[in-house]
């Protein structure tokens, strides 16, 4: 089997399986979509945070200039700093949670497209053997009535039928026939093996495509319950900071 080409275009694509990989593709490029969408947010909260801690290094150094109000300015900035850290501890638990779960999902597509490729493989061998058993059988039927037109651009001569008839003629073409009969038997066996497997990896295929998109679905679901929760806990956590400098400002006259 390994004598036959692997490489080149499926002649005969399964429909479903030709759906199969469309869904995927699709699949893959949406999360790339959010994969992307994420980043860009990932680096604008970045530059937030950033800019709590820098304002709360302003507010410290503002307390001091400001004697009268500097234990207010201080929890001002320890609450600024506070917010700049829940932002960090948000963003940190977005890549453990939902990142890593995107980035699996993107495990699971290229998995399951490497094993569509496999099977385009398997589908190119036993295309190629089948074509190559047909060329066989078509020759030894030629081999068999060199009179009768199989196909041949060509037919033969009458001169040529009485000549096949003398014996060392009949002798190579008998000859002739008893190997191409036992290539057609030799290949007939590894085409037939062959399209045991294809169809066991083909069956094997749709379970595990089930299996994916059940899979996928459960992920996802998961991954954005998770990013929803980050945030929750993150405006939770900026509630009662704010809640608890407010009254502190309040003070300040």
């Amino acid at each position: 089997m390994s004598l036959f080409r692997t490489t080149g275009k499926v002649k005969k694509p399964d429909e479903k399986f030709e759906e199969m990989k469309d869904s995927i593709e699709k699949f893959q490029d949406n999360l790339y979509v959010i994969e992307k969408l994420y980043s860009k947010i990932g680096k604008r909260q970045q530059e937030l945070e950033n800019n709590y801690n820098h304002f709360a290094t302003s507010i410290r150094g503002l307390s001091g200039l400001e004697t009268n109000i500097d234990q207010q300015l201080r929890q001002f900035a320890e609450s600024v700093e506070h917010y700049a850290n829940a932002f960090k501890e948000r963003r940190r638990k977005e890549e453990l949670l939902f990142l890593n779960d995107l980035h699996e999902l993107f495990n699971y597509c290229n998995a399951a497209k490497e094993r569509l490729t496999e099977r385009d493989k398997k589908q190119i061998t036993f295309e190629n053997m089948s074509t190559e058993l047909q060329g066989i059988v078509l020759e030894r039927e030629r081999a068999l009535y060199p009179g009768k037109d199989l196909g041949s651009t060509s037919g033969m001569k009458i001169a040529e039928t009485m000549a096949d008839k003398m014996t060392d003629i009949g002798k190579a073409r008998s000859e002739k026939i008893v190997k191409l009969e036992n290539k057609i038997k030799q290949l007939g066996q590894q085409v037939a093996k062959a399209t045991d497997e294809n169809n066991n990896y083909s069956t094997q295929m749709m379970k595990e495509f089930i299996l994916f998109k059940e899979t996928k679905e459960t992920e996802l679901k998961q991954s954005l319950a998770a990013y929803a929760d980050c945030y929750i806990e993150f405006y939770e956590k900026s509630v009662s900071i704010w809640d608890n400098i407010l009254p502190v400002l309040n003070e300040i006259q």
